[in-house]
């Protein structure tokens, strides 16, 4: 009897960033040595992110999506593109691939209450070390994990709620272990702090609180996030602290009901969520420089690709000059 887990090991030949892929796609366009693509995250739609698939697992940009088109085109009998997400418009998807089917395959989450504040906060750091203290002091045993916008912020929130933690009065709550969570942590750093992902018992203090930017009982959303933005006029780019949209939030609230019913505390009012906030984020091809996507179609000198008339998603507008 064959194992089913060696025969599926057999599928998965390579895993990718689709940077690499569109390097690969340079000597080879066509990329006859795959049969099956899975793009995963599809909604991060940035120029160069991350992706999965059985022959393969890479990123999923707004470039790839024009190409994968370009291929099932071509190669209609012998390739299968499937493209996964949790938040991405499938029906703008599917008109996009020419009327390809959509599946939905309902996940179970635990409900998760939604507090809203009253008004936005001037400091959205000192408003989450006092959420953060009040839930410690108050709610039962739970997690918490606290979204910041990266890593100057996640640092200052460690060392002010270790330094508040320490001086709440003796028996007042129970201890707490402050967890920073972001991409620049030291390897060991990071394999130590992510036993979030460890739901086996243990013998830490029974709250810890991460900071991410980006499995828990709460959560206290910031409301923003740092995105990087392109000025076609200075020809700059900026890193800016930016609102974030509605599926953000969502995606947000969404990690405090994954093992159990969850609580969202949200630091803007719910009017902020309603009528500001966008319904999704602005793809990165429309906020960035298209020097390197014209560069890179140009090098693909492909005669059926006309680089003005690129087959993209959300089309750039024409005001992102070079």
């Amino acid at each position: 009897m064959v194992n089913l887990w060696t025969e599926t090991l057999l599928l998965i030949h390579r895993y990718l960033t689709d940077g690499v892929l569109l390097r690969e796609s340079l000597s080879n366009p066509d990329l006859k040595q795959y049969s099956v693509i899975i793009l995963d995250e599809a909604h991060e739609r940035s120029l160069n992110t991350y992706v999965a698939h059985f022959d393969l697992l890479f990123g999923c940009s707004d470039i790839l999506l024009g190409l994968m088109k370009r291929l099932i085109k071509d190669r209609a009998s012998d390739l299968k593109v499937l493209i996964t997400s949790a938040t991405l418009d499938g029906l703008k998807v599917s008109r996009f691939f020419s009327g390809c089917p959509v599946l939905n395959i309902p996940g179970t989450l635990f409900p998760v209450e939604k507090l809203y504040s009253t008004e936005r906060p001037t400091n959205y750091i000192e408003s989450a070390l006092r959420t953060s203290i009040d839930i410690h002091v108050k709610e039962p045993p739970g997690d918490i994990l606290i979204f910041m916008t990266g890593k100057d912020d996640i640092d200052k929130m460690v060392s002010k709620l270790e330094e508040r933690i320490q001086n709440l009065e003796e028996g007042s709550c129970m201890d707490a272990l402050v967890l920073p969570l972001h991409g620049s942590l030291p390897p060991e750093l990071q394999a130590s702090n992510y036993c979030i992902f460890d739901f086996a018992p243990c013998t830490l203090p029974s709250k810890r609180c991460y900071f991410a930017m980006h499995l828990m009982g709460f959560v206290i959303d910031c409301g923003y996030v740092k995105q990087r933005q392109y000025n076609p006029s200075s020809g700059m780019y900026s890193l800016d602290v930016v609102q974030i949209s509605r599926v953000q939030a969502d995606q947000r609230a969404g990690r405090a009901g994954r093992t159990r019913p969850g609580k969202c505390y949200r630091l803007y009012p719910i009017s902020l969520y309603q009528k500001e906030f966008l319904e999704a984020t602005i793809p990165e091809i429309q906020r960035s420089s298209l020097a390197g996507s014209v560069l890179y179609l140009k090098s693909l000198n492909l005669p059926d690709i006309n680089i003005l008339k690129f087959d993209f998603l959300d089309p750039p507008s024409r005001k992102m000059k070079l």
